[in-house]
């Protein structure tokens, strides 16, 4: 598994996982195609579960969010779930 970092816009938040378990999301999350946005980081997250983690630390941090931001983020949030 490799280091996932995705720098932060005006419009989409700075995503930041390392696969020893430390996940963090921060800035404002707007961005006009939160699918496509998103979709890489839910692949990672995908991918590192089947590794069977034993910790995973999270933070978020979000200024504003809209609201398929906020369903791309239930998304994660129920996958780690």
């Amino acid at each position: 598994m490799e280091l996932l970092e995705i720098q932060g816009t005006k419009v989409t938040p700075q995503i930041n996982c390392d696969p020893i378990g430390k996940i963090s999301i921060s800035g404002r999350s707007i961005p006009e195609n939160a699918n496509a946005f998103y979709g890489p980081f839910l692949d990672w997250i995908d991918n590192y579960l089947n590794t069977n983690p034993n910790h995973t630390e999270v933070n978020v941090s979000l200024d504003y969010i809209n609201s398929i931001s906020q369903k791309m983020i239930f998304d994660f949030f129920n996958r780690l779930n």
